[in-house]
């Protein structure tokens, strides 16, 4: 081999989406060793996502309750609790009005075109094109990976509120425009209320080119303004909810697919504050991000806030991984965007890339 040759193969280990290629074998090998080889000898192919008959539950369960507001019943009850506000409950009532066949197939496409635009924006994020070959390999991977499979099955919404809650960053950011700036909270207060945990991207909304004091102040009024759309719908209603999300927090469904610190904790046996350390750590990772760019949209910002609210709710079932796609495009992407990681050795680069990649694509997998 010349040395050209040997200059062209290590241009070529530079590259990200060679790592996540090199990953992705890990998770399909993973995957194909308990299809291909079992035990006697037949091909099987296990259901992989935990099905309800029929399916689709979540998101008629959701409906049914949305079609109780403004009658004299109240969506909540202890019997079938909904730990959905009532504003959330409200965007959601049109679709209750639809034959729910219908609606189903609105949220799933819906979904679709979410994760697709997630994608997109964690490579306006990260800087990089929208045409960049990592973002696409991992999405071809994502969308037909378990988590998201999962989410299409539940009838889950997961995606579409953190589309929500990125696409408010992404307005907040991008434009002066007081208006453009009123739709983006508009954007955010209704993504928290479709799903709580998008409360934690409104760090997003960290501007460069504003002091700190005048940051910290405008995120609060941001939260502030979120919790106060609690009692838009009337107190009654808020009570209602309150009354169902804090028992059902502090009282979380445990089992393999909550993959949440405080069901690991539980189903392992052990104290959570490993999980908590490892909490704190991406507080203080996002943190010093912040501090080094000034910009809450920062996309190792992002990534961490992604994985903090797979691991902080008490009840994180596993379609909620259907976003950790997002956290790798802005991963990723910004270790092709960044000259720094560029100027790294590949026997540095490559390993690290590969080891990242495989761990992402195994989690990937039942």
């Amino acid at each position: 081999m010349t040395l050209a040759d040997r200059s062209r193969a290590a241009g070529a280990f530079r590259l990200p989406v060679v790592w996540l290629f090199a990953g992705m074998l890990v998770g399909y090998f993973v995957l194909i060793s308990r299809v291909m080889f079992s035990a006697n000898n037949v091909m099987m192919f296990d259901e992989y996502v935990p099905t309800l008959t029929p399916i689709r539950t979540d998101l008629h369960i959701t409906l049914e309750h949305a079609g109780m507001l403004f009658t004299a019943r109240t969506p909540y009850y202890p019997e079938v609790p909904i730990p959905y506000p009532p504003l959330g409950l409200l965007l959601m009532r049109p679709l209750a009005a639809l034959p729910f066949d219908y609606a189903y197939r609105v949220v799933a496409l819906a979904t679709v075109a979410a994760f697709l635009f997630l994608v997109v924006a964690a490579g306006r994020l990260a800087r990089r094109p929208a045409s960049s070959p990592e973002l696409w390999v991992i999405a071809a991977v994502a969308l037909i990976s378990y988590p998201f499979q999962f989410e299409l099955e539940r009838g889950q919404w997961n995606v579409l509120a953190t589309a929500l809650a990125i696409a408010a960053v992404w307005l907040f950011q991008s434009s002066a425009s007081s208006g453009r700036r009123a739709t983006a909270y508009a954007l955010m207060v209704a993504a928290v209320h479709l799903k709580l945990f998008p409360a934690a991207f409104a760090i997003g909304f960290w501007r460069r080119d504003w002091p700190w004091r005048r940051n910290l102040l405008h995120i609060i009024g941001v939260g502030v303004l979120t919790a106060a759309a609690l009692a838009a719908l009337g107190l009654d209603l808020m009570s209602g909810f309150l009354s169902i999300v804090i028992p059902y927090s502090q009282s979380p469904y445990v089992w393999f697919g909550n993959h949440s610190i405080a069901a690991f904790a539980q189903l392992a046996g052990m104290s959570p504050w490993p999980g908590a350390v490892l909490l704190v750590a991406l507080g203080l990772a996002a943190f010093w991000r912040i501090v080094r760019s000034g910009d809450g949209s920062d996309p190792l910002v992002i990534a961490a806030v992604t994985l903090v609210t797979f691991l902080l709710p008490p009840t994180s079932h596993d379609y909620k991984l259907s976003m950790l796609p997002f956290a790798m495009a802005l991963v990723f992407g910004w270790l092709a965007a960044s000259p720094h990681v560029v100027r790294l050795p590949v026997g540095i680069m490559a390993p690290l890339g590969f080891a990242m990649s495989a761990a992402y694509h195994v989690a990937l997998v039942p």
